[in-house]
This record gives structure tokens, C-alpha cells and sequence, in this order.
């Protein structure tokens, strides 16, 4: 496993799920994974130190990061409340749940979301996210160094080689102090206004996927929402994020050839007019509407079925009806798709 996946991989694999008393089934997916995560780490450390890398002002990066961006204020809380929340796990020997906290953190908060948002900022000549880059970074690795050892002693070595020498740091990672919270504390409205962000491109993205509109088109968007001041500070990052050309705020009304999400308290209006056979796409979505109104027939005869529900397991008839409760989810998704690209 160390020859094919690498020694951290194997570790982080043996952890992953790893309850007291149970015995771990150790699969090759398992091992993948794990070493999909290192490479990970590696190329968020790579692009940080590609954005650090001989660049001026970069004085109190490792203990006071700049806090003017609510991007920099959120992952910064997210830090603080992850490093408090594996401490804590650490303390009660809960160490799978630890590993599976620090994962969370880093794979989808640091590098899927504020990694990508920081691009955008750093494009457009803001310097600050490379001193919160090389913070959370630092951090990041010292959360998961007892996971992990070799890629992170590596990448932290590399990181402290270029950025300035700051504070008592010692010659090894080993050494270094065990990430605490700050006593910044976690901004709440930043946390708010980033998580609302985050589920409208995921909307985009969605309604993308669903109607397999390709990468390289821009499609137009309105969000109209009481909240549009937050949603205009992030609107570089939510267009360059959600693939969408011109974004509008304010009411919009309802056009052929257009859907409607609905994302905590905005609503996103999202033209689909010029994509590739639409047609054809409205047309999949209706046999999609018809099969799935066919397999739901199917789930509620059998759950009204008192011969089935007095014979079968309990876990069989809670399985059946989650199955339920997710098909009239799409089934409702659905209808409102089409409804809304009648016009």
C-alpha cells in the first residue's frame, strides 16, 4: 500500500471512519482516496506558494492576517471554530472524528471554495488574500500533521522557506504549536453572506449539470434578493465561480426559456436561451417527469401495502421510504423546471 498509495495515504486511510472495537475494512477506494486528498493539500500548498512567492507586504501573515474581506473574515472564523472542534475531539481520543473534521475543513471550505475565491481577487490586483492564504495554510498543515506527516512536514518547510520569518518558529512542523482559536472569534455575518454565495453558484452549477450546458458558455443571470448588498460584494467571485456572464439584481419577470431557484432569501433567475438544443433538453426533463412519476407509483403501492408492511424489516420499509421522499423531491424539482421554461 506505502509503494503504490505513499505512507500518509496508508495512515489516512487506516483512520478514516475508524470507530473503537470495530474492525475497519481497508479497500483499494479507501487508499485512493486518501492519496487523492494528499495530492490535495500538495497542490493547494503549490498554488499558495506560487502566490507568495516574491511578493512585498506580507509582514504579520502568521499571527495577524488582514480581516478587510468578508471571504477573509469567514475562512478565518472557520479556522478558529475547526481548530477548536478537533482540539476538542482530541481531548476525548475521538481521533477519527478529528481526521474527519480537519478533511472537511480543508478539502471543501479551504481549497474548493476559498482557494478559488481568492484567485478572483488576486486577478484583480488585491493583495491581501496571500497573507490569509499562507495563514490558513500554516494552520491547515499543523491541523493535520499527526494525520499526515510527510506531506505536510514538506509542504510546511517549503511555505516558512519564503514567507518572513515571524514569531518563534521552530526547525520542524513537530514542533510547532497545535492550531488554537483566535481571539478574533467568528464573524457571523461573514459566515452568512459566504455561505449564502456558496449555495448560488451551487444552484448555477446545478441547473448547468441539469440542462448539460458546456463549461465555456457564460449564461446571464438576476438575483433579487434583501440581502443584495452582500450578494454585489461577492458578485466577481459568483460569476467567475457559477460560469455566468452578466449578473443583474432586482425583480425580474418570468421569460421563456429562463428557471428560477430559490437560495435561502434571493431569488436567481438564470437565461438558458442559446443553449445547445434546449429543446432536446426540455424533451429529456419531461421522460425524466414520466419515469419517475411511474417509480413513485410503484413506492407508494408498495407502502400502502399492509402485507408488505407488517413481513418487511424495519430498515427495509425506512429504506423504501426514503427512496420515496427523495423521488417526489425530483419529482417537484422537475415540474418547477419546466413550468418555468414554459414562460
Amino acid at each position: 500500500a506505502i509503494e503504490s498509495h505513499g505512507a500518509d495515504a496508508l495512515r489516512f486511510a487506516l483512520g478514516v471512519g475508524a470507530a473503537p472495537g470495530n474492525d475497519t475494512r481497508l479497500s483499494d477506494d479507501r487508499l485512493e482516496a486518501a492519496r487523492n486528498f494528499a495530492n490535495k493539500v500538495w497542490n493547494a500548498a503549490r498554488f499558495v506558494l506560487s502566490a507568495v512567492d516574491g511578493a512585498d507586504n506580507l509582514a504579520r501573515w502568521l499571527d495577524a492576517p488582514p480581516r478587510k474581506h468578508a471571504e477573509d473574515r469567514w475562512i478565518l472564523g472557520r479556522l478558529d471554530e475547526t481548530a477548536a472542534e478537533v482540539g476538542r475531539l482530541w481531548d476525548d481520543f475521538q481521533l477519527a472524528e478529528a481526521q474527519r473534521v480537519a478533511h472537511a475543513f480543508v478539502w471543501n471550505e479551504f481549497c474548493d471554495w476559498y482557494v478559488e475565491m481568492a484567485k478572483v481577487r488576486l486577478r484583480a490586483g488585491d493583495g491581501d488574500p496571500k497573507r490569509v492564504l499562507a495563514h490558513v495554510l500554516d494552520r491547515s498543515l499543523r491541523l493535520l500533521h499527526p494525520f499526515m506527516p510527510f506531506v505536510t512536514e514538506e509542504a510546511w518547510q517549503r511555505l516558512v522557506a519564503v514567507m518572513p520569518l515571524e514569531g518563534d518558529l521552530p526547525e520542524t512542523i513537530m514542533r510547532a504549536p497545535y492550531p488554537q482559536p483566535s481571539a478574533h472569534g467568528v464573524d457571523a455575518q461573514a459566515v452568512a453572506d459566504i455561505a449564502l454565495a456558496i449555495d448560488i453558484v451551487r444552484a448555477v452549477r446545478n441547473v448547468r449539470a441539469e440542462f448539460r450546458v458546456e463549461p465555456g458558455r457564460l449564461l446571464d443571470a438576476a438575483v433579487d434578493s434583501p440581502r443584495r448588498a452582500a450578494i454585489e460584494a461577492e458578485a466577481p467571485a459568483i460569476r467567475r465561480l457559477a460560469r455566468i456572464g452578466s449578473l443583474a439584481f432586482g425583480p425580474q419577470a418570468a421569460s421563456e426559456g429562463s428557471v428560477r431557484m430559490v437560495v435561502r432569501d434571493a431569488t436567481i433567475s438564470l437565461a438558458l436561451e442559446g443553449v445547445d438544443d434546449l429543446a432536446g433538453e426540455i424533451a429529456r426533463l419531461q421522460r425524466e417527469a414520466q419515469e419517475t412519476a411511474r417509480y413513485l407509483g410503484g413506492l407508494e403501492s408498495r407502502l400502502s401495502n399492509d402485507a408488505f408492511l407488517s413481513k418487511a424489516p424495519a430498515d427495509v420499509i425506512d429504506r423504501e421510504r426514503q427512496r420515496l421522499a427523495e423521488g417526489q423531491a425530483r419529482q417537484a424539482r422537475l415540474r418547477e423546471l419546466l413550468v418555468d421554461l414554459a414562460g
